[in-house]
């Protein structure tokens, strides 16, 4: 079953497919116009989903889980060997998180996989935070399209628990405060 999907999350509108499903992963790039040296990351549907794609976690991991998921913000953690490195660019890490999005987190536990993807949106133009804008700049190209809109309209934080380090700011503003803790 290579069907490439279009899901709302919490964030923004993305495009995902089930873990293992190399040919719809593949058309993730070709539609998007994406690099392939650019990771996809994972959106799961528990901790316990999480752990299944990295190495040993750490405290901070669980804190920040705990704290933030569902919700706005992706964690960059080691990945296992179950990760394909064509999902990661070859990188030793993944991202991940929970969204916070009823319709998404189903498709997760129906797929019985990470939902593999990114934003629904042709590569260097905006995000899209619908259905109706992801299928207006993708079209056909994706092949179901979950309804829904983004709460946020904008991307997830990011942050590296491999690097320590803030990569992308986003809708979780006290994450700073979080991470004094550690």
């Amino acid at each position: 079953m290579n069907v490439l999907f279009g899901f709302p999350t919490d964030t923004v509108y993305g495009i995902g497919t089930a873990l293992i499903q190399l040919e719809a992963i593949n058309k993730i790039y070709t539609t998007k116009g994406r690099s392939y040296d650019k990771p996809l990351i994972a959106h799961v549907s528990s901790v316990d989903m999480a752990l299944s794609l990295m190495e040993e976690p750490c405290a901070e991991f669980y804190r920040l889980a705990e704290q933030f998921w569902p919700g706005a913000l992706t964690l960059v953690v080691k990945k296992n060997a179950s990760v394909p490195d064509y999902i990661t660019s070859g990188l030793p890490t993944i991202g991940i998180r929970i969204p916070e999005c009823k319709a998404t987190l189903d498709l997760i536990n129906q797929l019985g996989s990470p939902l593999i993807g990114t934003s629904a949106n042709l590569s260097g133009q905006p995000c899209t935070y619908s259905d109706g804008e992801a299928r207006a700049a993708l079209g056909d190209q994706v092949d179901i399209y979950l309804k829904g809109t983004s709460k946020h309209f904008c991307a997830s934080t990011v942050y590296s628990i491999v690097e320590k380090r803030l990569l992308r700011e986003g809708p979780v503003k006290c994450l700073p405060a979080a991470l004094q803790k550690f």
